[in-house]
């Protein structure tokens, strides 16, 4: 697997959902560069698949926090 930066690179557009997946956390995290972001989001407009997905990915990362705080 490459390393983020290599990825960012490397992946200007993203065509799949197996290509915007694999980029989520990068994307929450602020990490993609501009371009890749774009691309990240021009996917995300025509995909209501993958803006589900991320969705639920950001939901299930909020309660696994809440989940951690309250043990």
């Amino acid at each position: 697997m490459a390393r983020r930066s290599d990825r960012d690179t490397i992946v200007q557009r993203i065509d799949t959902c197996r290509d915007a997946s694999e980029l989520i956390v990068d994307y929450l995290n602020g990490e993609l560069n501009e371009y890749v972001e774009l691309s990240f989001e021009k996917h995300l407009a025509r995909c209501p698949d993958c803006v589900s997905f991320l969705n639920t990915y950001k939901k299930t990362v909020e309660l696994t926090k809440s989940f951690m705080r309250s043990k």
